[in-house]
């Protein structure tokens, strides 16, 4: 009888997840003409550490998340001790629907979604701090960047020859800080 009750779960929440999104984001990168690689990487480096430890606890994002999780242990809790004589599907339906209210209620990827923009906001804010410039890459460097294996040296290097050429002095605006 669980397995039945499992297989409802797994299929409301393939049924309710988002589909991926039809438009691509142009890809950004940072600049400060003059500055040597050792710095470039440092401060990407200490920036990425800044939104990466920021402390997000208190933000009403993570206490949704709390709140949620609390409510589907609740709820996984009382579904244990479900009426010996109950039928089987009725009670997989009802916690399938239970569980998808309290899904509902955090909406978790709107809630994600937040949470990337305020941390994304704490390294925007550091490289800011430090002189850097947002610009926006070119089709061409998009094709020849995705080409590139995230975290590999030869990315790095382009990005690095990028952010200290002429043409990337030219910064994209940037958006006011989100929190």
């Amino acid at each position: 009888m669980r397995t039945l009750g499992t297989l409802a779960i797994v299929a409301t929440m393939i049924a309710t997840m988002p589909l991926g999104a039809a438009t691509r984001k142009p890809i950004e990168s940072w600049s400060k003409p003059g500055v040597s690689f050792e710095q470039y990487r440092g401060d990407a480096i200490a920036c990425a550490e800044r939104g990466y430890y920021l402390d997000i606890a208190q933000t009403d994002d993570a206490k949704a998340f709390v709140r949620g999780s609390r409510e589907l242990d609740d709820a996984t809790q009382s579904a244990a001790t479900a009426a010996p004589n109950a039928d089987p599907v009725d009670d997989a339906v009802r916690r399938a629907n239970e569980y998808e209210r309290i899904r509902r209620s955090v909406a978790p990827e709107r809630r994600i979604e937040h949470l990337k923009t305020v941390l994304q906001s704490a390294v925007d804010a550091c490289l800011r701090e430090r002189g850097y410039a947002k610009f926006t890459l070119t089709a061409d460097q998009r094709r020849r960047l995705g080409k590139m294996p995230i975290g590999s040296p030869q990315r790095r290097t382009y990005l690095y020859e990028l952010a200290t050429s002429p043409a990337a002095s030219k910064p994209s605006p940037d958006p006011a800080p989100v929190r």
